[in-house]
């Protein structure tokens, strides 16, 4: 009898363990679900396709005028979210390490959004960080600039040469005329010593 009592217990404690393995999988998948769909995978692009038409992804190269449009998609529904576009420092861009503009906006109830974010001033060349943040997700994309010839940083060394004059005395020879007698010597011996 204790040997199949000691079998029951056996059993029971066995089931009781693996169902409450299965519940606690079934919670951590749930939480992991809830966790990624809160905080959002998101992706983000810049476009200058204003903000009702169809777009296509990644058109990163702009010019003086040109709008910059930031559109997202899979981030949290009905959610706001902050961005910003920064120019790359290290003389990467005509604004480097400052922020050029600044937002906010929301996501609609699908976590998709999209921002007129920034007109390109004319003294804006080179490559510019587009970073958007909701919550704790944050997403960054770049753009370029394609700026006037003028933009470039110029040499820091421009002094003109010191002393540019011609020479004074710039007239030709005035006697031109080979030698008259062009024959080799005719003793080309040796001298001995």
């Amino acid at each position: 009898m204790m040997k199949t009592q000691s079998h029951r217990t056996l059993k029971r404690t066995a089931r009781f363990a693996a169902s409450t393995l299965l519940a606690l999988s079934a919670f951590g998948t749930s939480v992991a679900t809830t966790s990624a769909g809160q905080h959002g995978s998101g992706s983000i692009w810049t476009t200058g396709a204003v903000c009702d038409a169809p777009a296509a992804q990644n058109a990163n190269l702009y010019v003086a005028g040109n709008p910059v449009y930031v559109r997202g998609e899979n981030f949290a529904a009905s959610t706001t979210f902050d961005w910003t576009i920064t120019g790359l420092p290290g003389g990467a861009s005509g604004d480097p390490g400052d922020v050029v503009t600044a937002g906010s906006g929301s996501t609609d109830s699908s976590g998709i959004f999209c921002v007129l974010a920034y007109t390109v001033a004319t003294d804006d060349w080179g490559a510019y960080k587009v970073n958007v943040t909701q919550g704790r997700t944050s997403k960054t994309d770049n753009y370029t600039v394609d700026g006037p010839a003028d933009a470039v940083t110029p040499p820091s060394d421009t002094t003109p040469p010191s002393d540019t004059t011609p020479p004074s005395d710039t007239t030709p020879p005035s006697d031109t005329t080979p030698p008259s007698d062009t024959t080799p010597p005719s003793d080309t011996t040796p001298p001995s010593d």
